[in-house]
């Protein structure tokens, strides 16, 4: 670490990318639950409450598998887009589902803000994670002048 900067950087991409993968574990922990919620309102239309009860299993996976890649550092392009791909995919779903349903309920209005919040962090995150070397052993003040991520 060569700066506060780039210690509070790396706390807040670990803290996301953890915290994105125990959401997709706890998803994961009732699976059966949680592809039912996804699907409860949309099974008036058959192919997407199907299409909606597999992505109640996906969703998790990318949550899981973008945050640790996140927290991480590691296949930071991959990370980033199954990350992007989970927290773009809930608002979408739920308006979606209010739509099909034809009742938008206070709850899907409130979840749908949260997630948006979610992607505030995630784009600085991501963006956080794919600057230069500063945050890493070696680059130094260096680094931090010719924009690195200590800027």
């Amino acid at each position: 670490m060569t700066s506060p900067k780039c210690a509070s950087k790396l706390a807040l991409r670990l803290a996301f990318g953890l915290s994105l993968a125990l959401i997709g574990l706890s998803h994961y922990m009732m699976a059966a639950q949680f592809a039912g919620m996804t699907a409860a309102g949309i099974e008036t239309v058959p192919v997407l409450g199907t299409l909606a009860m597999i992505w109640g299993y996906v969703l998790p996976a990318l949550e899981i598998l973008g945050g640790l890649s996140l927290a991480l550092g590691l296949f930071r392009g991959i990370g980033s887009l199954l990350a992007g791909i989970a927290l773009a995919s809930i608002p979408v779903g739920l308006l979606l589902k209010a739509v099909v349903s034809g009742a938008m309920t206070p709850e899907t209005g409130t979840w749908v803000v949260n997630t948006f919040i979610w992607m505030l962090v995630y784009v600085k995150v991501v963006k956080y994670s794919s600057c230069g070397s500063c945050c890493t052993a070696g680059a130094g003040a260096a680094g931090c002048a010719t924009g690195g991520c200590c800027k």
